[in-house]
């Protein structure tokens, strides 16, 4: 062994060629190391106390075992005594001492009957060279190393005991997973055996080379370079931004980030050689970073540089704006050209997404011999999701253009709302990154309406047959408390059913922005308001007026009262005088109401509260396209034909300024058809009030 080159050292060790049968593995860090002796012979019977083995949480009494144990793994893994540092003993002594107090280390001993120990391991909280900007309830990570059992117990189950131990105490202080690497198979079958698999770690051999560089992907021209302490700024905030878009809230996160993140860049450069790279564009302009050093990590690191060194990068983030040309693979390319010129064998890391895994993975890294636990949490200790405030924070730091109420909105938008206010058809406005961004934190925050599972979709069968117009006309009691019990599932109900009536809203929005129509709109009122998705539209799109909600149902107005659009919110039959003066309004909006209403009531009523040249953004069920026109017959609902609606439009006062003819403003249970939905056709009409002269 002492003849060998120390590459082919270093290979043996991390794939385990100088196992012998029958062992147990060690774990070093994460970091699986095999320790077997010979096979015992077939027929040696093994004694009585062979069973009585109990496993038990012991502290320093025990750190002379675990510093033998510790150098010996290393022996019995091949290496040579003069690659072990003089002070071994020392460093891990220290080591045991200062983790029982950063890492909640414990050490779990198996002991015979007669107090003999059998074997231990070293567990503890992992503590990765990376600046600690999420707080534990956020992110909180398990390890365990210097594993080992005597020879004479070895495939006996003491290891399984020793490591199921180590997930009780894991669990116990609430961390989310647990990260380890073995180095054989046998070490592989009793990580396996107590739930461990391939998860977020990856490793790389740095004596592979990379692929060839892909030819560059057309969208701007970059370079990448090292860069020194005027980066860290951009770093911490890219940092927090990895986090963030990793679902992490800011309430989760430490309120000095940057500060925590630039006094950890200034050690690792001091102690960890550490080195940041950016990529800039033909501007200039930092579009992303990370940052390269040698892995630090919660082991006694007893062996010389030489034979053991790692490097790892953390903090891998471009902006999206320049995802998918190649940023992230040029800068983890010059990341492998430094951990080679520090003198690193291999390297290790945790990607935090998908699309950070393909990346490495073309880079050729693997998954080898990296191990990872889910954790179960401990009944009732499950993180409640994040507040609303949270959130709000959390969106704003990612999106420095969007301020807190704004962030405030778009969270408690719909899928439907989101799109029509920033998707591919919203023209200027169209950001398509925001909404994805908006909808993580929504799922996050347990606020998304899945529209392919949700309350509507689930109860498909059972809807659609107890609802007769003619009926709840007569009893506007009964109607309202129709729409009360709907009330909590209503944005279900619209998000399921695939209405588009909040596109036309945002279009008809749009459309206003070009003229002096809504900057001068000061009071406007939303006539059947229900949970209040007209108005919160009209506020995404920039609408500042004063904000009135009326409904028949007082659960839909608590519902609408939840958004925290409107001014004022009242309780009102739109079958009869709504409680606003004269000329009260700019422009009332009236969606997906008027076939339940008495049209000429409520059309005089509108005329009645619009100011002179006020707005009426108003739909009417359409009685039209051939196939559509019996849609809601089963609940005595029917559609007027687009002729109809000009006329009471006109009787009432109204000038038609544009008509949009929809065919599937969103789709109904029909109980002849089983699940299948039927489309609801719908006239869409913007229209203004005439003078009385």
């Amino acid at each position: 062994l002492r003849n060998q080159s120390i590459p082919e050292l270093d290979r043996k060790i991390w794939t385990g060629a100088f196992t012998r049968p029958y062992s147990d593995a060690q774990v070093v860090s994460g970091s699986t190391m095999s320790v077997r002796e010979p096979q015992p012979r077939r027929n040696s019977a093994p004694k009585k106390s062979d069973h009585k083995v109990s496993v038990t949480l012991e502290g320093p009494e025990v750190d002379d075992v675990v510093v033998q144990h510790w150098a010996a793994m290393w022996r019995e893994c091949g290496v040579p005594e003069d690659a072990l540092l003089a002070d071994h003993a020392t460093v891990t002594r220290e080591f045991l001492k200062q983790a029982r107090f950063n890492q909640d280390l414990v050490t779990v001993v198996a002991r015979l009957a007669d107090g003999t120990l059998a074997g231990s391991a070293c567990c503890s909280v992992w503590s990765g060279p990376i600046p600690a900007i999420v707080k534990p309830a956020g992110f909180k990570v398990g390890t365990v190393w210097g594993v080992y059992v005597r020879s004479d117990y070895r495939r006996k189950g003491v290891a399984t005991k020793l490591m199921q131990a180590c997930i009780s105490r894991w669990t116990e202080l609430k961390c989310h997973k647990a990260v380890l690497l073995h180095a054989s198979d046998a070490g592989r079958a009793v990580y396996t055996r107590v739930g461990f698999g391939e998860g977020n770690m990856l490793i790389k051999d740095l004596a592979e080379t990379e692929p060839p560089l892909r030819p560059p992907i057309h969208g701007g021209t970059f370079t990448v370079a090292p860069a020194g302490a005027e980066a860290d700024g951009i770093v911490a905030r890219n940092w927090q931004s990895l986090w963030a878009e990793a679902g992490v809230s800011v309430d989760m996160m430490v309120s000095d980030c940057t500060e925590t993140t630039a006094a950890f860049l200034a050690q690792a450069r001091e102690t960890l050689e550490g080195q940041t790279f950016v990529a800039r564009d033909c501007a200039g302009r930092i579009v992303g970073s990370l940052v390269s050093q040698r892995w630090a990590g919660p082991i006694p690191l007893t062996l010389k540089e030489s034979v053991f060194k790692l490097g790892t990068v953390w903090g891998v983030y471009v902006d999206k704006s320049w995802r998918r040309k190649g940023v992230g693979e040029a800068m983890m390319r010059a990341c492998l050209d430094h951990w080679r010129g520090i003198g690193c064998g291999k390297g290790v890391l945790l990607y935090a997404s998908e699309d950070g895994r393909r990346l490495y993975e073309r880079l050729h890294f693997r998954h080898h011999n990296a191990m990872v636990l889910e954790l179960p949490q401990l009944s009732g200790s499950a993180p409640e999701p994040p507040t609303v405030e949270a959130l709000v924070s959390t969106l704003t730091a990612l999106r420095p253009e969007v301020d807190a109420s704004r962030a405030e909105l778009l969270l408690r938008a719909t899928v439907e709302q989101l799109h029509a206010v920033h998707g591919p058809d919203a023209g200027a406005d169209a950001n398509p990154e925001l909404v994805e961004d908006v909808i993580a934190l929504q799922r996050k925050g347990c606020l998304f309406v899945d529209p392919s599972d949700n309350w509507f979709t689930a109860n498909l069968p059972r809807l659609g047959g107890g609802f007769d117009m003619k009926q709840l006309a007569a009893d506007p009691a009964k109607l309202a408390r129709k729409f009360d019990r709907l009330a909590p599932n209503y944005e279900a109900w619209t998000v399921g059913n695939r209405s588009v009536v909040m596109n036309w809203i945002a279009r008809s929005a749009r459309l206003a922005q070009h003229s002096p129509i809504l900057a001068s709109f000061s009071t406007v009122l939303d006539v059947a308001c229900g949970v209040g998705l007209p108005g919160h539209t009209l506020r995404l799109c920039g609408c500042q007026a004063h904000f009135v909600g009326a409904d028949i149902s007082p659960g839909m107005i608590q519902q609408a009262e939840r958004r925290k659009v409107f001014d004022r919110l009242v309780v009102s039959d739109a079958n009869k005088p709504l409680p606003f003066g004269a000329e009260y309004a700019d422009l009332i909006v009236c969606t997906g109401a008027m076939e339940l209403l008495d049209r000429k009531v409520a059309l005089a009523e509108f005329a009645r509260i619009l100011k002179p040249d006020g707005g009426l953004w108003v739909s009417f069920q359409w009685l039209g396209p051939r196939g559509c026109d019996a849609a809601t017959a089963h609940q005595s609902v029917v559609g007027i034909t687009e002729e109809q609606a000009i006329a009471d439009l006109a009787a009432a006062g109204f000038r038609v300024e544009d008509i949009e003819r929809c065919t599937s403003a969103f789709f109904t249970p029909t109980p002849s058809k089983g699940e299948t939905l039927t489309p609801v056709p719908y006239l869409f009409v913007r229209c203004q009030r005439t003078h009385d002269d």
